[in-house]
């Protein structure tokens, strides 16, 4: 069944940059996938055009990432880079070899002088 749900931002669609009037959510089996709703008037009809934004995550790109612990979201959550930063710094501080964890302090290192 179709809800209705709003996200935080312009409501600008990221599909195709036109305005949209809501995001439509839909489940299919266990997952749950994401439209943009575009509502536009043609020779006096109101029209009604879907654009798809994804689903809510990721299920079977997930699989192959799991080692890393890493949860695949779609496009439409907010602060999603965060919480994929979250799930490595996760997994580099309790799975990482040690070589990798020196190499991401590196790297950490490097994007705070980059960003101070």
């Amino acid at each position: 069944m179709a809800q209705k749900m709003s996200i935080k931002k312009e409501n600008l669609c990221p599909k195709c940059g036109s305005p949209y009037s809501y995001v439509e959510e839909r489940k299919v089996g266990n997952n749950i996938y994401y439209y943009a709703v575009h509502y536009s008037k043609i020779k006096g009809k109101r029209r009604k055009r879907y654009c798809y934004l994804g689903p809510k995550s990721y299920v079977n790109v997930a699989r192959t990432h799991e080692d890393l612990g890493l949860s695949f979201k779609g496009q439409i959550q907010n602060n999603r880079a965060i919480a994929y930063l979250r799930q490595i710094l996760n997994y580099l501080k309790n799975e990482a070899k040690e070589e990798e964890k020196q190499e991401a302090i590196t790297l950490i290192k490097k994007f705070l002088e980059e960003v101070s």
